[in-house]
């Protein structure tokens, strides 16, 4: 049995959640009609990077921080907007217009408006508390990547590390072995690929990061034929934000749509749609530069649009709102 909502997030980042906030808040006041909005998050927490540290929004000091998380999360909450932590793994579209997304746990919901604001790969609800043990890293180039496992080698912190990237992660190990790492290193390669997953890697999607009973991580992964196997043993867990600008890895789901690129990333307008009638997409979905001060302004504009896609629909024209007048039960600035 199938719930239906106006308005379909998904992703609970960012992107995500500034799309929500603003797609139920717009019906809010002297409006007449607030939308229904579901945000599905296939991780256990919300938020995405931002509960790993503060995400520099433009410049030193001007930050997106836990605080603003737990405020964009209120407002959301305040306001009526459902959260579900599942996996989507199948979006169709139904001959009333409505998108029909289908989930790991075996729910169904029908949407009027579709949000697409999964990222450029999938995050793990242990990945905050790992990163701030040191057991989950990112490189921001090749020279930090090679002193990061120096560092590794020289504390003795490390024997086994894995990096998760997309398929274009195996240059990685060119760097490291011109470097002379002595680690032993494992590679995940996630889909997409062009043709097979590239040597030297695993072929795989990541599908969760636990620690094991030895206290060594262990990844679960899934493999395109839908065997599922498992990675132990590791010490310390990379992850190749780089080779997932370059090839997302988060929209297995929507394989063979046309509005989807070879290289996984979602193709949007600047004003959010990607070609099919009230379906969005917002954030570092819709490819490089993956930043927040993006995810947030895409966000936003594709809450309105799914608004306004929810409005036409009901009342058969678009909401009289410019996107960016203040609204009249928003408090003045002091």
């Amino acid at each position: 049995m199938s719930e239906d909502f106006d308005v379909i997030v998904v992703g609970g980042g960012p992107a995500g959640l500034a799309a929500a906030a603003r797609a139920v808040w717009l019906g809010t006041g002297e409006r007449p009609y607030q939308a229904s909005v579901l945000v599905l998050e296939a991780s256990g927490e919300l938020g995405g990077l931002s509960r790993w540290q503060p995400l520099q929004v433009a410049a030193p000091g001007f930050l997106f921080t836990k605080r603003e998380l737990r405020k964009i999360l209120s407002t959301c909450r305040a306001l009526g907007v459902r959260f579900e932590h599942d996996e989507v793994v199948g979006v169709d579209v139904a001959p009333d217009g409505r998108k029909v997304v289908a989930t790991a746990r075996g729910g169904t919901y029908r949407g009027l408006a579709l949000v697409l604001a999964t990222g450029c790969r999938r995050s793990f609800a242990i990945e905050p508390r790992l990163f701030h043990e040191k057991r989950y890293r990112w490189f921001l180039s090749d020279d930090h990547l090679v002193s990061l496992f120096r560092e590794l080698e020289e504390t003795g912190a490390a024997r086994r590390v894995c990096i998760l990237g997309s398929s274009t992660v195996a240059a990685t190990r060119a760097v490291l072995e011109r470097a002379g790492s002595r680690l032993d290193l494992v590679l995940v390669a996630e889909p997409p690929y062009d043709g097979e997953a590239p040597a030297g890697t695993i072929g795989a999607r990541a599908i969760d990061v636990r620690i094991g009973p030895d206290s060594n991580l262990v990844v679960r992964l899934a493999r395109s034929g839908g065997e599922v196997a498992e990675l132990d043993g590791i010490d310390v867990l990379f992850v190749d934000f780089d080779s997932y600008a370059r090839r997302a890895s988060s929209t297995g789901f929507l394989a063979g749509r046309p509005f989807v690129r070879p290289d996984g990333f979602v193709r949007a307008a600047p004003d959010s749609t990607v070609g099919a009638p009230g379906i969005l997409a917002a954030g570092d979905v819709t490819g490089p530069p993956l930043s927040v001060a993006k995810a947030l302004h895409e966000g936003a504009v594709a809450g309105f649009a799914a608004y306004a896609h929810v409005h036409a629909h009901r009342f058969g024209r678009p909401p009289d709102l410019f996107p960016y007048y203040p609204h009249p039960t928003t408090p003045s600035a002091d």
